[in-house]
């Protein structure tokens, strides 16, 4: 019998090493991922609460409520909500009750005598004013000489508040001079004691937000009929913060405020308005204040922000302050 040796051959070469699986190490790093995510908020939400106060509140446009003089049908009621509509416009007939009375006269002469009293508290405001700014180069040496910066600051403030108030009693008047005018046209319409259609005139210049009633509707005395924007009305933050942030919220400190979209802008506290018991539970529509004996007026901090909360009006938002 015979016997072949194989030829057998060794080799030197690297056998490799098994694949490794990746997914533990994902997963790892996935976790610590979440951990940091946590502490890290955490650390914000504590340091948050250190350094800065919170509240909410809501952005509130001027707004002008239209109501009858006198009770009726609804004749007339050519509007619609987002209109925009002029200075004198009939935007309103109602069909008055055959039963009223008419005090027209009377009407006439405290609306008269309120102009004029108007009208000179607005005299008297402005020669304040001019009064206050003729101290001014006074005030600006003292700046100069860092005398008194105090007294400089609540000089300005006082000037401010004086051009407030002259723009709201010039506000005033311009309202009243328009409802003088319409009561003397619906003067003009009575005739044997009766009372004729009344007829509703825009006060100013504004875009109509709400329509309480329609045509062929009874329209009651006083109530609401239509809702105005004017052109250029005021926008403001009315705020609440709890009682512990009440020494951080001071007048013409900036505090930042965000809206439901997550965008944020800057407003200015206008005023701070405290009681000895808590404010009642406001609420309007899905928004409801936070019951607090401390609420704030806020204002935009420029014109820019102001054109921004313009197209937040009634909607809730935040307000952070630094304490």
């Amino acid at each position: 019998m015979r016997l072949r040796n194989r030829q057998s051959y060794i080799t030197t070469l690297p056998e490799g090493e098994p694949t490794e699986n990746q997914a533990p190490k994902i997963t790892r790093w996935v976790y610590f991922l979440i951990l940091f995510s946590i502490v890290g908020y955490l650390t914000y939400i504590g340091y948050a609460r250190l350094t800065q106060f919170h509240g909410r509140g809501q952005v509130e446009i001027e707004k002008t409520i239209i109501s009858p003089n006198h009770g009726g049908q609804v004749i007339s009621l050519p509007l619609k909500t987002g209109d925009f509509i002029q200075q004198g416009k009939v935007i309103a007939r109602i069909n008055s009750s055959a039963n009223c009375q008419q005090k027209t006269t009377s009407r006439l002469d405290k609306l008269e005598l309120d102009i004029q009293i108007k009208k000179s508290q607005l005299s008297l405001l402005k020669k304040k004013l001019s009064a206050e700014k003729g101290t001014i180069g006074h005030q600006d040496i003292r700046r100069a000489l860092e005398i008194d910066r105090s007294y400089s600051k609540g000089s300005d403030r006082f000037i401010t508040e004086l051009s407030y108030k002259i723009d709201a009693l010039n506000n005033e008047i311009i309202l009243e001079d328009e409802a003088l005018k319409k009561l003397k046209k619906e003067s003009a319409l009575i005739s044997n004691g009766g009372c004729q259609d009344e007829l509703i005139y825009a006060p100013f210049s504004a875009t109509v937000t709400s329509i309480s009633h329609r045509q062929h509707e009874f329209a009651h005395r006083g109530k609401p009929l239509i809702t105005l924007i004017r052109e250029n009305a005021p926008v403001q933050i009315e705020a609440f913060i709890e009682n512990e942030y009440s020494i951080y919220a001071s007048v013409d400190k900036e505090v930042e405020v965000v809206f439901p979209d997550g965008k944020s802008s800057r407003g200015v506290i206008n005023e701070v308005m405290s009681s000895s018991a808590p404010f009642p539970t406001k609420v309007l529509k899905d928004y409801e204040s936070v019951v607090s004996n401390i609420e704030i007026l806020i204002l935009p901090a420029n014109k820019s922000e102001e054109l921004i909360w313009r197209l937040y009006d009634r909607m809730e938002v935040q307000i952070r302050g630094i304490k």
